[in-house]
């Protein structure tokens, strides 16, 4: 007999289980798949009416009839009680069952799951001297309820705050921010970052290794400390720190839709597309006209949805000019929208597939933007179109972002961008506004050029933030 010593999350009370067949020409086997003598399966025998694992009925109940298998040696006979260890079960689970009595009805991860809430201090993990318990890798494992964003902080696009993964090891640890803080686009905050009330990482930036104190600005990576940064005074409470009730229902309800928009025209659009156009050429149609016909209609679509991208900007923004405007305020409301729709609608289906194309330059030239003859653009990153000049002959490469504007302190920034004559701005680029860039200039890589700069022409530049590169000197 076998003792089954399992944990309690293993439950393995008897359940009703499929009959297992072999073929007639092969050996009976054992539950543990071994052949056995006669034919006959080598396991305490059931009662009498039950299907054995070679699918014929048993023959060892009362009045049962004709010769009987040899048994197997009981398990006194044959020594001592085998125990089925735990990890033997979890791999029957993870490679398949060799043992019907491990068959179970869950699923592994049910498996797992259940394991903190029934054994929260049995050990999970043993390496060294460390032991983690059930409970403890389940509060681990859950990334966001170790991260704590203190009041009336500001944390743009693509911030990074998650677990680190290396050699095989997920590391979490809490990540806080006090109160006031700005996390600049594409920033990351490591795990066990602590950031002090009021201090701005600026973007694609991180934290110093160190505490912070209070009110430091920090950019870059290392991360250079930046003895000050722009204030707007004057700036009106009620639409940066202290909006008024009425303004956080305006924007919950105007965001709501604004960030549904796409999606809805998308459905809407197709669906008619589908009913009326491309149902009626399946039916009347051969394969070759139906091709033509759809191709047609899936360019039609694309052209309608970004023509209505660009009519909503033009009649709700009109031209976009320089200017300081409060997060809360309803030019900022406004300008948010257009950009969810140029995202998510025009740029999604159109504008992604057009870059490194003639035509890109074109269509960006309907939104508003300033863009030169003979310019190579591979990026459709722009937002404040009328605030971007591109020379003739410029070089945009790929996901190169002209950043017309900022949050800071909860006022929106907007300022422009003009791009030289010839100018080539390298991959992963980010150009702040309110900078000038002189013509055959020539950008990196990941550099970033700061707000307020001016570049000299026919000059070369890296970093983050961008330095004039070294000129190699002959031997």
């Amino acid at each position: 007999m076998v003792n089954a010593a399992l944990p309690p999350p293993l439950d393995l009370s008897p359940r009703p289980k499929p009959a297992l067949h072999h073929r007639r020409d092969e050996p009976a086997r054992s539950r543990r798949g071994y052949p056995t003598a006669g034919g006959a399966v080598g396991v305490p025998q059931p009662v009498s009416g039950k299907t054995g694992l070679d699918g014929r009925a048993r023959r060892d109940g009362p009045g049962a009839a004709g010769p009987r298998a040899p048994r197997r040696p009981s398990p006194a006979r044959r020594g001592p009680a085998t125990t089925i260890r735990p990890d033997l079960v979890y791999r029957s689970v993870l490679r398949g069952p060799r043992d019907p009595s491990l068959l179970r009805d869950e699923l592994l991860s049910e498996i797992v799951a259940a394991s903190p809430r029934r054994r929260p201090d049995h050990a999970a993990i043993v390496s060294g001297d460390e032991r983690i318990t059930d409970a403890e890798l389940e509060a681990r494992a859950d990334r966001f309820d170790t991260i704590e964003i203190g009041d009336q902080c500001f944390v743009a696009d693509e911030v990074v705050g998650d677990e680190e993964i290396r050699r095989g090891w997920m590391t979490t640890r809490r990540v806080r921010t006090g109160a006031r803080v700005f996390l600049g686009n594409d920033s990351v905050l490591p795990p066990g970052a602590d950031i002090p009330d009021g201090c701005l990482i600026g973007i694609k930036s991180k934290p110093p290794a160190d505490a912070m104190a209070p009110g430091e600005i920090r950019f870059g990576s290392p991360p250079l400390r930046l003895p000050v940064r722009q204030r707007v005074e004057g700036a009106a409470g009620a639409t940066t720190f202290r909006p008024p009730a009425w303004r956080r229902w305006l924007r919950a309800v105007f965001e709501l839709f604004s960030a549904s928009m796409p999606t809805m025209m998308f459905i809407t659009l197709g669906t008619y597309a589908a009913e009326y156009v491309l149902l009626p050429a399946v039916r009347s149609q051969g394969a070759g006209p139906f091709a033509l016909i759809f191709v047609a209609t899936g360019t039609a679509c694309a052209l309608l949805l970004a023509g209505t991208v660009l009519a909503v900007k033009w009649l709700t923004m009109g031209r976009y000019t320089p200017g300081h405007r409060g997060l809360w305020s309803w030019w900022a409301l406004r300008t948010e929208a257009v950009t969810t729709l140029y995202w998510g609608t025009a740029g999604a289906i159109l504008l992604d597939a057009l870059r490194g194309t003639p035509m890109l330059p074109v269509a960006l030239r309907l939104f508003g933007a300033r863009v030169g003859h003979g310019v190579f653009l591979d990026s459709t990153d722009l937002t404040e179109f009328d605030c971007v000049r591109i020379g003739d002959h410029a070089a945009i490469n790929a996901t190169a972002n002209l950043r017309t504007h900022l949050f800071e302190d909860r006022v929106m920034k907007v300022g422009t961008i003009a791009v030289g004559r010839g100018v080539s701005v390298g991959a992963l680029t980010t150009v702040l506004y309110d900078t000038r860039i002189g013509d055959d200039a020539r950008l990196g890589p990941l550099a970033i050029v700061l707000k307020g700069e001016g570049l000299p022409p026919h000059t070369e530049w890296t970093g983050a933030p961008a330095r004039p590169r070294p000129v190699a000197r002959a031997a």
